[in-house]
């Protein structure tokens, strides 16, 4: 059975073409999903200290919630403690975008370009390769630049920057979702908020609220209404 506008090269099982619509409907349904042969998850995301050197996408009850916020809210700044999953959750969300919404331009800020094609390359192209081959055949994700993981079927991408060039794309064109990771050690995460909070459909800060730098002190006084002095 083919895919028809969704083709591949191969002829892809009916109960995979079934799934492929499944997933295709929310960020959810695509991480948590088993593929019906093999009964293998279809996402898996990257951990050294395991024995495989991957996991299966964690399904909590609490991931789920945040998902479903990253998808409803407009604005979600998410103050966390370490080793909570939530910047992998939030990259697994950008991968399933760039697969199945068309044009579709997401922005990673981190604080140098460096850091962010790291977060690129074991967030999503990491999950994108241990994807099943089938699934990959109906959604090719180009290797390279490596600052741009672009979807060819939906020409989608996400783009990783430092935070200057951040700042930058956001004064400068529209995105549909900006995340800023780490947000409270980016010295200019007050000037991304106030140009890519207009410019973009979802905008995303995600920090451990370090107070101690211009970033941090700037998400602790907008996340619980202090005095920021704008």
């Amino acid at each position: 059975m083919f895919g028809e506008s969704e083709s591949s090269h191969a002829v892809v099982h009916p109960e995979r073409q079934k799934l492929f619509y499944h997933i295709k409907e929310h960020p959810w349904n695509f991480m948590t999903a088993v593929d019906p042969l093999t009964s293998e998850p279809l996402v898996w995301t990257r951990n050294e200290n395991s024995e495989r050197g991957r996991d299966p996408f964690p399904a909590k009850e609490y991931l789920r919630h945040y998902v479903e916020a990253l998808v409803t809210e407009h604005v979600l700044l998410v103050p966390k403690s370490r080793q909570m999953i939530i910047s992998t959750c939030t990259l697994v969300v950008c991968l399933w975008e760039i697969m199945f919404k068309a044009s579709w331009r997401a922005i990673l800020s981190k604080v140098t370009e460096d850091e962010a094609e790291e977060l690129l390359e074991n967030k999503v192209r990491y999950t994108y390769k241990h994807l099943p081959e089938w699934l990959r055949g109906m959604r090719s994700i180009e290797p390279r630049p490596k600052g741009k993981a672009l979807c060819k079927e939906t020409n989608s991408y996400i783009l990783a920057a430092a935070q200057n060039a951040a700042n930058r794309e956001c004064r400068g064109g529209t995105a549909n979702r900006l995340v800023v990771d780490e947000a409270c050690y980016q010295d200019q995460f007050q000037e991304i908020t106030e140009a890519g909070q207009p410019m973009t459909q979802h905008f995303n800060a995600i920090s451990t609220p370090n107070v101690s730098y211009p970033g941090g002190l700037f998400m602790r006084q907008i996340c619980y209404d202090e005095e920021a002095g704008l």
